[in-house]
């Protein structure tokens, strides 16, 4: 149960990541604004995304025990 849910949990963050990382990028797109209100969202998704990626593959790899 505890591995399924450290799975879960870093699937939902992977998909959660880029939710706040592209509409930060599509606002600089658009705009061309480099500001904290474009720069900072992007690097939170980032970060959140790595550490999705990395939970869900801790999961993966982690033995039953």
């Amino acid at each position: 149960m505890k591995r399924t849910l450290i799975i879960l949990l870093g699937i939902l963050a992977v998909l959660f990541g880029p939710a706040v990382f592209l509409p930060a990028l599509a606002k600089h797109n658009h705009q061309g604004v480099s500001g904290s209100e474009v720069i900072v969202p992007m690097v939170v998704g980032f970060v959140i995304t790595l550490i999705g990626i990395g939970t869900a593959l801790y999961g993966f790899k982690k033995r039953k025990a």
